[in-house]
């Protein structure tokens, strides 16, 4: 009879015993038969010991700590994300700007304009300064802060503006204000080593404007055009100015009356012809003062 390969048994993936040859040999009539290793659907199991390449109590103790941890750092992140993802989705709110408004890069019209956000546009909102008056928004890549009034919200069903009541119901907190925030969206601008200059310590809101009013206008007839322009301070200062210019000359006049009275004044005449300006000024005591320039 002729002789037979040896076998084994073992168990599946299933706990089901099969038997496997595990060496090849000849048989009577001089033929080789070979024997392969484990089909694909019979692979054992590896223990722990056997998955760290060691059999040692210790390697198996190293290898279950860590496969320990890796799983809890990945549920700590799992539950890290359910729990965060109300509260991100809670600090933002949609809303719409109701006219063409300045974003200001802080809550004051003493800050600098951003960019213009069209009136009847979306965008979203962070979080307002106490008292709701300004708030932080976004507009596309733009980042800053708008007049509250010019925020529309929904509340109720009803589009209306963010107000004291309104904002905290429509899940708008307070925020902060300060030199992170300048650094973080205002780095790229030409007055953002001006923070000294907005921000005042001790007023976390920049002061408002100290002018009140503001006009210029410019009429041109045939070859004469005439511009004027007048301000008025906060204190009650105010100052005019006209320019005309015709056939090579231009003429100059600012009167500048202070708060309590005083006045000053300044002329100034420049021609083309002589290649020269004459300018006089005269003080609030009535002194005057002349000098040409010639070229």
């Amino acid at each position: 009879m002729p002789w037979l390969p040896e076998r084994r048994t073992v168990q599946n993936h299933r706990g089901h015993g099969i038997c496997l040859p595990v060496r090849a040999s000849r048989t009577n009539a001089g033929r080789t038969v070979m024997f392969y290793k484990l089909k694909h659907n019979a692979t054992r199991r590896k223990d722990p010991v056997q998955a760290t390449g060691r059999g040692s109590p210790e390697a198996a103790a190293k290898a279950a700590t860590h496969m320990e941890n890796t799983m809890m750092k990945r549920l700590y992140l799992a539950l890290a994300i359910l729990i965060g993802a109300p509260s991100l989705a809670a600090a933002a709110t949609v809303a719409v700007s109701t006219g063409n408004v300045n974003l200001r890069a802080g809550p004051s019209t003493g800050y600098p304009v951003v960019t213009v956000v069209p009136a009847g546009t979306r965008i979203t909102t962070y979080g307002c300064v106490s008292g709701y008056s300004w708030c932080d928004v976004s507009f596309g890549a733009y980042r800053g802060w708008v007049s509250a009034s010019y925020i529309q919200v929904v509340y109720r069903g009803n589009p209306v503006i963010v107000t004291p009541v309104v904002a905290p119901a429509v899940g708008l907190t307070v925020v902060a204000y300060n030199r992170a925030y300048w650094d973080t969206y205002y780095a790229a601008y030409p007055w953002y080593g001006r923070w000294g200059h907005y921000y005042r310590p001790g007023y976390p809101v920049a002061p408002a404007a100290r002018v009140t009013s503001h006009d210029r206008a410019v009429t041109c007839t045939g070859d004469s055009c005439t511009a004027t322009r007048t301000t008025t301070g906060i204190y009650g200062g105010s100052t005019s100015q006209s320019r005309t210019c015709a056939n090579g000359e231009c003429n100059a006049t600012r009167n500048v009356v202070g708060p309590y009275g005083g006045t000053a004044s300044r002329t100034r005449n420049c021609s083309t012809n002589s290649q020269s300006c004459t300018v006089s000024r005269t003080g609030p005591a009535g002194g005057t003062r002349t000098r040409v320039f010639q070229r």
